[in-house]
């Protein structure tokens, strides 16, 4: 006779138990899975000008994005799955985000900002779920 055991420890099934009561089964197999945790990235621009924003992503393979941010707007710049846990366990720890390699804003595409958006002082953390939550940056005039 075979017995299964979830990773927790456990006992879920006899064989009897799997063929008298197959919700339960599955009630047990859905309650002992693991999620991913999904971040959001988003940039608003509470400026009265227009903002050009390079920067290089860590995850997988290093990429470099450009973006163009229109005055007082707002643009999701990166959303990516940080493996499995809840958002809380997997919230940035260190003093810059770990995401990112570089992030340079530029004031009308050529005029570079002084603050260092990689800080993680800088990025506002709001939890949308248990498997979920974002970071906002705000950018305004004094970071020019």
């Amino acid at each position: 006779m075979q017995h299964f055991y979830c990773k927790r420890g456990l006992l879920f099934a006899y064989p009897q138990v799997m063929k008298r009561y197959p919700l339960l089964l599955l009630f047990f197999l859905l309650a002992s899975c693991e999620h991913d945790v999904f971040f959001s990235y988003t940039i608003d621009n509470n400026t009265p000008v227009p903002l050009k924003l390079v920067c290089t992503n860590t995850n997988g393979n290093s990429r470099t994005d450009t973006f163009f941010i229109a005055p007082n707007k707002q643009l999701t710049i990166a959303e990516n799955s940080m493996g499995i846990g809840t958002a809380g366990s997997k919230k940035e720890k260190g003093d810059r985000l770990l995401y990112f390699t570089r992030m340079d804003i530029f004031k009308n595409d050529t005029i570079p900002l002084k603050t260092d958006f990689l800080r993680t002082a800088r990025w506002m953390y709001s939890e949308v779920s248990k498997y979920a939550a974002a970071y906002r940056l705000t950018v305004v005039p004094a970071d020019f």
